[in-house]
C-alpha cells in the first residue's frame, strides 16, 4: 500500500509531534507538589502579591 502526503502536511504533522513530545519532556521536570505544600505556597505567595511591575516582558529580547 502506497501512501502519498503533501510536503506541507508532513511538516505540520512533524511539528505537532515535536510540540507534543516537548510538552511531555517539560512536564517531567515539574516536581510533584503535595496538597500540604500547595497550602504553604498559597499562604506566602498569592497572585495578589504580584503586579505587572514585578515582571519584565522579554518577548522583545526573543525577537517576537
Amino acid at each position: 500500500m502506497n501512501l502519498l502526503i503533501d510536503k506541507n502536511e508532513l511538516k505540520d504533522l512533524i511539528g505537532e509531534v515535536v510540540r507534543q513530545e516537548l510538552l511531555k519532556f517539560a512536564i517531567n521536570f515539574v516536581p510533584y507538589v503535595s496538597d500540604e505544600e500547595m497550602k504553604d505556597i498559597a499562604k506566602c505567595c498569592s497572585g495578589e502579591d504580584f503586579t505587572e511591575d514585578n515582571f519584565i516582558n522579554i518577548t522583545e529580547w526573543l525577537g517576537r
